[in-house]
């Protein structure tokens, strides 16, 4: 006669969804040392915005802001406006950015023109990576409102 697992003293329960997403984000948090490293760098740039670009603000509308910007499903990791009130759409990329990262900004930014920004507001877009690689050079080019800009990570060990 089969069981369930109830002979081996298998318990079971029946669990929200939310619950399970929960469970789930917070256990590959903790064991994926890249997402880890990504929502350093996410928090590095939100607070340090003006090197990225001097007078970007986080986007904010209400109680909404521009970090993980959930663009109809999708998540923008930064929505800023620029010193002339433009949207500026920021995708960070670990390690290495590849060409495919402009089809992913640019259908960013056309959300964004679709379901945020006023008429005539200009929106453009900004890809961060580690290393940019020569394909994405080339598919950037054709673009004039997308910026490449590549960060570096430095770590300086001294006497106490």
């Amino acid at each position: 006669m089969r069981t369930r697992g109830e002979d081996k003293g298998w318990y079971y329960a029946s669990v929200a969804a939310e619950d399970v997403r929960a469970a789930l984000n917070l256990s590959t948090t903790r064991s994926d040392p890249q997402l880890a490293y990504e929502s350093l760098l996410q928090n590095y740039c939100l607070t340090h915005l003006s090197e990225i670009e001097p007078r970007l603000t986080l986007y904010r509308r209400g109680r909404t802001t521009g970090a993980e910007f959930d663009a109809g499903g999708r998540y923008i990791d930064i929505l800023a406006h620029d010193s002339t009130g433009a949207l500026v759409v920021i995708e960070l990329k670990l390690p290495r950015a590849h060409d495919r990262a402009i089809g992913q900004i640019l259908r960013y930014i056309g959300w964004v023109r679709r379901h945020v920004a006023k008429p005539q507001q200009r929106v453009r877009g900004i890809i961060i990576a580690r290393h940019i690689t020569d394909d994405l050079r080339l598919a950037a080019a054709g673009q004039p409102d997308i910026k490449l800009k590549e960060y570096t990570l430095s770590i300086t060990i001294k006497d106490a």
